[in-house]
């Protein structure tokens, strides 16, 4: 996992939208995006401040451990069937087009979070 990976995991755990995060941590929201997509690295003083509000050490933002962002306890196992559907659906990639993103359906994000994972991870080891 990257920080984009990690930081995208706490914003949609901690139910913040990207406007409502950017608000919080008092930048733009096109840089909390930048951040998700990996295009942009926050300054230490931030990496601070973000670390705070996630309620996570700044060792986790920066993957200097070896611990998950979650806990498998976290998933219900709703979530985890579907999850498991996806990984075992050839077309992979189709499928995650088809789950609806939205800030608001934790379950529809940590679902979309996952998918993701799983495609970055076959498109690497491929």
């Amino acid at each position: 996992m990257q920080f984009n990976d990690i930081f995208r995991f706490y914003r949609l755990k901690q139910g913040y939208s990207q406007p409502d995060l950017a608000k919080k941590l008092g930048v733009s929201t096109s840089l909390i995006s930048a951040y998700e997509l990996g295009t942009a690295k926050p300054s230490y003083e931030l990496l601070e401040a973000i670390s705070d509000v996630f309620q996570v050490p700044v060792d986790v933002l920066m993957c200097r451990t070896k611990i998950y962002p979650f806990e498998v306890e976290d998933i219900d196992s709703s979530v985890m069937e579907v999850a498991k559907t996806i990984a075992s659906n050839k077309d992979l990639e189709q499928v995650v087009k088809t789950i609806p993103v939205s800030d608001k359906c934790k379950n529809c994000t940590t679902v979309q979070f996952l998918c993701e994972l799983i495609l970055k991870y076959q498109n690497e080891s491929s």
